[in-house]
């Protein structure tokens, strides 16, 4: 009885056992032999056209010789006529012999290139790859599959590429199960199997085996192609392997309506031990009552509290229903995207379960840190939330908002807050005093920043400012700015405040405002600038002063793009001054990755 084989499709290279490589090593030998025979037969071939074009040109100038001897003297223009036949009579003759033996060369070459081509062909079947073990073509696989490529490609390379790729299962991982697509030509979609009915899904399982499975869960029930019970069956098909989930998301876009729940009440029996990331992304939430709801989401919370010991990174990303004649959705939950990091299962769900019960009279955040809020709306509604109860969270050391913030971030009372984020698509400009007692590390990213001053933060000692607008008046405002915050004569001195660590990029910097900053902040231990505009080439000797700042102990400067030799020859004997006035100093000059040291050179 004949085992089966395996489908291969036809396209796909198949590679040779042991023993025909042995055959295709003969084959080699015998078609090098062939290519030396040819070209020894090409050497022959060309060495005969010039004897026959030597034997030519012999003959037919013997008999010019002769007429021309004979027409010496004479002006005879029977003899001119003769000697003119005579030349093109051996020119047609030596273009005949040059035909002759180019059909014979040119077939013989022909012949050459293939015999080559069958060289290359069988000798690729021992490049250096083949030698590769399996291990290492695996890891290769995965480096390749994890930067986008689909596994599928790998498959239709070569037998042995075939079979590893098929018998890798982390290959595999990601799995997402829809009713959003239809299509069955879409295999595969944000780096993950697109399963949109039990066959695939089963299929997409078996691949995976054992391995950890990066779900996403993408359902919407406006969609025709699918009906309730197939997405209840696939539901309950990938939930059992739930102990393999390493990353789980969860979307849903559409109304989810009472016969449409689908998630059976031991959805997570198995529980969800090797969970690390989880997501959620809804419109619609109806977490009260589990069977008026798409996903049971206080048993997920149930389920990662409990189970859940590795997990790092949480999000939500959601808004209710805004319609109020919609009664099943006149009371939606309203959320905002909202990112917990590296916070431990219990934290997770107190804040997913905060967002979720939020209300006007309710104090958000008041039980994990840190918030992220990237909508202005969102901003106050937590600004008159914290207002009402007098007093923000304690625990909360974290505030990021994007676009408009100050109206939300001065009405705030974030007197406890230690560490501020503030990221504007465009400009940072403030109007007002702004009290931050508390706060101990000030992070900017911003087009363009104003009035800076205005924070008022008696115990910051760590700054960081990153300039994302190289215009020209972006880079003077910085310039300004920075100026101003060190200058103790100007008004937008930033009185109190003395820095321990500066990190700068793409600013604008004057001598003026390091020699300010030199003599304004005695405890400065650490400061980076990177890619920042100098107002003069001379502008970092400001730190070659060493009766100032006792305590710096590393200036790092770093270029990312190209300097011209002059301006980087000058930079560096700059940073050599310094480096000799502050000896036990770490001075550090980075050109495009290439690092110089001197402070080892000067304590040596």
């Amino acid at each position: 009885m004949e085992t089966s084989q395996a489908y291969v499709p036809p396209h796909i290279l198949l590679l040779p056992s042991g023993a025909e490589l042995d055959k295709t090593q003969s084959l080699i030998a015998e078609l090098e032999n062939k290519l030396k025979k040819l070209d020894k037969q090409l050497q022959q071939e060309r060495r005969r056209e010039k004897i026959r074009l030597e034997e030519e040109h012999e003959v037919f100038a013997a008999l010019l010789l002769e007429l021309r001897s004979s027409a010496s003297g004479q002006s005879n223009s029977n003899n001119s006529d003769e000697i003119t036949s005579l030349e093109s009579e051996e020119n047609e003759a030596r273009r005949a012999i040059r035909r002759e033996f180019k059909d014979r060369i040119d077939a013989l070459l022909l012949e050459r290139r293939q015999v080559e081509e069958q060289i290359v062909q069988q000798r690729s079947l021992f490049a250096p790859i083949h030698k590769l073990n399996d291990d290492i073509f695996i890891e290769i696989f995965a480096l390749c599959v994890y930067g986008g490529l689909s596994p599928w490609i790998l498959t239709h390379v070569n037998t042995r590429w075939r079979a590893l790729a098929l018998s890798s299962e982390t290959l595999w991982s990601g799995i997402m199960v829809t009713t959003n697509i239809d299509e069955e030509l879409t295999r595969r979609m944000e780096g993950k199997e697109v399963c949109n009915n039990p066959g695939r899904l089963r299929r997409a399982l078996k691949r995976v085996g054992a391995a950890p499975i990066d779900l996403d869960i993408s359902l919407n029930w406006s969609h025709k192609a699918l009906d309730a019970n197939t997405a209840a069956e696939m539901i309950v098909e990938v939930c059992k392997t739930s102990a393999q989930w390493r990353k789980l998301h969860l979307e849903n876009s559409q109304k989810v309506v009472d016969e449409d729940h689908v998630f059976p009440s031991d959805l997570f029996a198995h529980g969800l031990p090797t969970l690390k990331s989880v997501s959620f992304h809804m419109q619609h939430w109806k977490h009260a009552l589990p069977s008026r709801g798409l996903v049971p989401f206080r048993g997920i919370l149930d389920t990662i509290e409990q189970t859940s010991s590795l997990i790092e990174l949480a999000g939500l990303h959601g808004g209710g229903h805004r319609d109020p004649t919609d009664e099943a959705y006149a009371q939606p939950t309203i959320i905002s995207h909202a990112t917990l990091v590296r916070h431990s299962p219990r934290e997770i769900k107190e804040a997913c379960n905060y967002l979720l019960d939020v209300r006007s009279d309710m104090l958000l955040a008041r039980q994990y840190t840190p918030l992220f809020l990237d909508d202005q709306q969102r901003a106050k509604e937590i600004s008159e939330a914290i207002a009402s109860r007098d007093g923000i969270a304690p625990t909360t050391r974290q505030l990021l908002i994007s676009r408009s913030f100050e109206t939300s971030l001065s009405s705030l009372r974030i007197l406890q807050l230690e560490v501020l984020d503030l990221v504007s698509r465009d400009g940072l400009h403030f109007s007002r005093n702004i009290s931050l007692p508390n706060l101990c590390q000030l992070a900017l990213l911003c087009g363009d920043i104003k009035n800076l001053h205005l924070l008022q933060t008696p115990n910051l000692d760590n700054l960081r400012i990153v300039l994302t607008d190289d215009s020209d008046y972006a880079i003077y405002s910085s310039r300004i700015v920075l100026e101003g915050l060190w200058n103790q004569q100007s008004p937008m001195f930033w009185n109190g405040v003395s820095l321990k660590r500066i990190k700068l990029r793409g600013v604008g910097l004057s001598f003026s405002a390091l020699h300010s900053l030199s003599m304004a902040n005695a405890e400065l231990r650490s400061i980076e600038m990177e890619d920042i505009h100098f107002d003069i080439p001379d502008a970092i000797l400001a730190f070659a002063d060493g009766s100032n700042l006792p305590k710096l102990g590393r200036i790092e400067v770093n270029y990312t793009r190209r300097l011209s030799e002059n301006k980087l020859m000058f930079m560096q004997q700059n940073m050599t001054h310094v480096a000799s006035a502050r000896p036990q100093a770490q001075v550090t000059l980075i050109h495009q990755g290439k690092i110089t040291e001197y402070w080892m050179r000067q304590r040596e």
